[in-house]
C-alpha cells in the first residue's frame, strides 16, 4: 500500500469512528498531525517506513502523542530508495528499525486508528486529498 492509499484509509476510518468515554474534549479546533517518513517522494510508488501522530489544541499544545511506528518493508523496496533517503534513513537508524519491525502497512494503519479512537480524536476533519 502506498502513502496515498494508507492515508486515505486512515482519513476514511477516522471520519467515521466513535467518540470513546473519558476521551479528550471534542474540540473542532484540535489538530491531528501525521508525520510520515517515506522511501521517496512518489506517493504511488514509494512506501511509508515510519508513521508518528500527535493531537494538539489550536495553540499547538500537545494533547496526546501516538506511537512512532517503524513499518516493515522488504529489502527489495528499500533498495529502490535514492541516495538522499538511504543516507538520511540509515544515519538516523530508521532503516535498521524498518528491517527489524514486524509491523506491516495494515498493522501500522490499524495502530494509528486505534490511537485516534483511544484518545477520542474522531469526527470533523479537513480532507486535503
Amino acid at each position: 500500500m502506498g502513502k496515498t492509499s494508507m492515508i486515505h484509509a486512515i482519513v476514511d476510518q477516522y471520519s467515521h469512528c466513535e467518540w470513546v468515554e473519558n476521551s479528550m474534549s471534542a474540540n473542532e479546533n484540535n489538530l491531528i498531525w501525521i508525520d510520515l517518513e517515506m522511501t521517496g517522494l512518489d506517493p504511488e510508488r514509494d512506501r511509508i517506513i515510519e508513521i508518528a501522530t500527535l493531537v494538539t489544541d489550536a495553540n499547538l499544545n500537545i494533547l496526546a502523542e501516538g506511537p512512532t511506528i517503524a513499518v516493515h518493508q522488504s529489502d527489495e523496496q528499500l533498495a529502490l530508495m535514492d541516495d538522499w533517503n538511504v543516507r538520511t534513513h540509515t544515519a538516523s537508524g530508521l532503516v535498521e528499525r524498518v528491517k527489524a519491525s514486524t509491523m506491516g502497512d495494515r498493522e501500522a494503519e490499524l495502530a494509528t486508528l486505534e490511537f485516534f479512537k483511544t484518545v477520542g480524536a474522531c469526527g470533523k476533519i479537513a480532507d486535503l486529498r
